[in-house]
This record gives structure tokens, sequence and C-alpha cells, in this order.
């Protein structure tokens, strides 16, 4: 869903702002004027206040005009295509709000709708691990030294690879926990079956005993139930000898695969590699504690967390940040963190609404490097043709490349609040006649002059009812 115009009325004004379907830049708003845009935007979304009208086009090409009388009258919805009335279907609890029967409230829609320099900050300061300020952090840091610790640490764990190797060439290292393992099981069925044995031999001689003196006193019927009940315990003990067989043929099978005979000849085993591997295991004990001090040396130096692989597979940029000046800030951080932002963004609101929404990017470009707003642009020209964007900034870089698109159509560029940049794109338009909402919103004047001039006006007039709304809600 594309927002292609809004109109802002109070009692004694109405304006009206055009939206470029892929890209609108809004240059010369202060912070509250930005911030009351936003809000308008949203609401005329939303259960907007009386007098915030929007035409809005649905991603299956239905363009829908949304009246909200200033005079309090019932908002009205219309398919502009069709003249149909769908108020009905854009009510959701009582209010006329698109939002609402998208599955989003405003809250939700601020929330994925609306990016701020604070949301910058504070998905960066929720992450506890912030890899880009990690490489700025290691680029401080003497690269010589760096490199030299990290190498050493990567050769002592090659060593200990190696020797580890050497002693899983032994085949019962690989199967030593699965012979304990049936081993252990077999102890178990052993113990199983002696405690079977015994209650059945106990209790199979009590029953036969008891039946034999009950049938010789009464009648042979009545012992029948005693010997069923020996029959069963005879029959606990001869499942349990059952399991200890399959018990002791699973541990017989994974000794043979190891090599060995019995389990008392895989201890003996174990026993002499203990005894004839001395050096060996000198060996592995020297280079472990070695790896323990170069590894607690490592971590004094880059901090906790920083792993040798992340390290290496970021030396590029870690020594691309030593580079740099001393006192120079390094803000790659920032620029990619708000593509990364922006990207899952675009992506959250349209699987939360289930259909494409407006993205309205509030000045987070002022701490960006000049290296890294191009990656910001480009996720903006990337989903331009999927989710329409609006941009408010005052940054000269961001101004000029929307500049370049605005001159080919691709953008539309407004300077408003006294702003020193002017549209350089269509001017907005204005419906011939209202409520008509079945017409055309108004058609575009033949004249290029008068085009400007009416932009123009629209531009001083939008950024004038902005003051005002956020003045009169100061006040209220």
């Amino acid at each position: 869903m594309r927002i292609e115009r809004i109109e802002l009325e109070t009692a004694d004004q109405r304006v009206e702002m055009s939206f470029h379907p892929s890209l609108t830049v809004v240059t010369g708003l202060g912070r509250l004027e930005r911030e009351a845009l936003a809000t308008e935007i949203l609401g005329a979304l939303g259960a907007g206040r009386p007098g915030l009208s929007v035409d809005v086009v649905a991603d299956n090409g239905r363009r829908v005009s949304v009246t909200r009388p200033v005079d309090g009258s019932p908002p009205l919805v219309i398919d502009r295509s069709a003249n149909d009335d769908l108020t009905d279907r854009f009510t959701a609890n009582g209010s006329v709000d698109v939002l609402a029967t998208l599955g989003l409230s405003w809250h939700d829609a601020r929330r994925h709708l609306h990016v701020a320099p604070a949301d910058i900050d504070a998905a960066m300061a929720a992450d506890p691990w912030r890899p880009d300020e990690t490489i700025a952090r290691l680029g401080a840091l003497d690269q010589t030294a760096l490199w030299r610790k990290a190498i050493e640490v990567a050769e002592l764990e090659v060593e200990i690879a190696t020797l580890v190797e050497r002693f899983e060439q032994d085949p019962t290292l690989h199967l030593a926990t699965e012979i304990e393992h049936a081993h252990a099981e077999r102890d178990l069925a052993a113990d199983r079956l002696e405690t079977a044995r015994s209650r059945s031999f106990i209790g199979s001689a009590a029953l036969t005993l008891i039946a034999f003196f009950v049938a010789l006193i009464t009648h042979p019927v009545i012992a029948v139930p005693f010997l069923a009940a020996a029959c069963w315990l005879a029959y606990e003990s001869w499942q349990a000898f059952q399991e200890f067989q399959q018990a002791q043929q699973a541990e017989d099978e994974i000794l043979a695969k190891a090599g060995v005979g019995s389990y008392l000849n895989y201890q003996l085993r174990k026993v002499d590699e203990l005894t004839n591997n001395g050096d060996l295991r000198a060996r592995s004990l020297e280079l472990g504690e070695r790896h323990r001090r170069a590894m607690s040396e490592w971590e004094d130096m880059v901090g906790a967390g920083v792993t040798l692989e992340w390290a290496a597979a970021r030396r590029a940029e870690i020594t691309e940040a030593a580079t740099r000046d001393e006192g120079g800030s390094w803000d790659v951080a920032r620029g990619r963190r708000i593509a990364t932002h922006l990207t899952a963004a675009v992506i959250d609101a349209r699987a939360a609404a289930r259909e494409s929404l407006p993205m309205i990017i509030d000045d987070v470009f002022t701490d960006v490097d000049d290296g890294e707003i191009h990656g910001v642009l480009d996720v903006i020209a990337t989903y331009g043709p999927h989710a329409q964007f609006l941009v408010m900034t005052d940054d000269e870089r961001v101004g000029e490349w929307a500049s370049e698109l605005a001159a080919r159509g691709a953008a539309l560029l407004l300077g408003l609040g006294g702003g020193d940049q002017r549209s350089t794109a269509a001017p907005s338009r204005r419906r011939a006649s209202r409520p008509r909402r079945s017409d055309s919103v108004g058609q575009a004047s033949s004249q290029a002059s008068r085009q400007t001039s009416r932009q123009t006006r629209n531009e001083r007039r939008i950024d004038g009812h902005l003051r005002h709304r956020h003045l009169h809600s100061a006040t209220a």
C-alpha cells in the first residue's frame, strides 16, 4: 500500500502533500516538525483526527480515498476506480482505521514503519556484542603484536590437533564411550538377572509348597493359582536371563569391533597406553598449558568474546580501521546497522500487515560515514519498487542523491521549512471537487510555471501547518 496524497485540514486552512510511489525526500524540517509529519502520516492511515484525509493505492492496484471531514462528520472510504463505498470494510473498533484492518495498531505501525535515530541507538545498545565497534577497537591496537599473538595461538591449536589425531589412530579411543556404555548395560542386566533368580527361587519354592498342601487338604483345583504365580516368577527369571544374554552379546560385538577379545583386554590396553606413551602425554600437557597461556594473553589484548576465527575472518576490515587517523570517528558501524535495520523493518512490516506499507525514515544519516552512506541509500533504492519510502533529512549527501533521482522521475524532492532545496518532481494535485471521491484526485496543470508556484505554496503551507500542530499540542 502506497500513499498518493495526504490532506491536512483545520478550521482555517487546508494543505495537501503528494508522494512519489517509491521515494519522497523532505528537507528543511526541524526535529519537532519531522515528528509532527510522521505522526500525521501514521494517523492518516490509522484512526486519524477529523480533517486528516489520505489517498492510497493498495498492492492489488485498488485506489482508495479516506476522507475525514473537519466538521466531525462520519469518515468515508471510497474505491476511486469503481466508486464503491468501502467504509464498512475499513472500519475497525468503531473507527475508520486502515492499519487496524491490516492487523496493526497505531503503536505497532509506529514501531514497524517509523525509523528514527533513537531506534538505531536502541538497536545498537540492545546488541551486547557489537562486531563493528569491536573492529574499530582492534584497529586501534598494535597490529604487529595483535597478529603475532594470533599466529602463535593458531600454531598451538594446529599442534594440539595433530597430537589428538595421533591419539585417535587407536580404534579403542573412537569406541571407548560405546564400550563403557555396553559394559555398564551388561552389568545392569547381570544385576537384574541375579535379583530375578533369587526372587524366582524363593518365591517359586514357597508357592509350590503352598500349592501342595492346599491340594492335599482341600481340592487340587484350588492349588492352581499358586502354581500359576510360581510359573510367572520363573518366567520373569527367564526374561531377565534373555536380557542379560543380549547385553553380553552387544558388549562382545563392540569389543570385537575395537580389536580386543574381552573387557579385561580393553582395560589392559588402556593401562599399557598410560605407561608406554609417557612422552606423548607429557607433550600434550605442555601444549595444553602453552595454549591456555596464549589464549589468556589473547583475551587480555582483544577482550572476552572475540575468537581467533572471528578476527581472522575480518582481518581486512581491522587493518582498514588501523589506517584511519587517530582522531577520526568510526561511523561505519552505524551505517551498516542502519542498512540492516531498514532491511529488517521492510520485511517485518510486510510480514506483520501482509501488505507493503510506507516506511518513514527520520534523519538517520547524520553520523553515517561517507563510505557507508551509499550502502544505506542502496537499501532504499533496492526496496523502493516494493515499499514506499518517506525520507526526512537535511543531509546534503542524501539531498544530492535524491535530486539526481528526481531529475529522472524516480523520486520526489520537497524543500519545506524555508529550506534552500525546491521540489524537482511533478507537483501535487488538487481534486477538482469535494467530496466526489470517484473523480480523479485533481489534474496536473499544463503550465510549468503554475506547477512550480503551486507546489512551492503547498510546501510552505505544509511547514506552517506542522509547526502550528506541534505548538498546539505542546500548549495543550
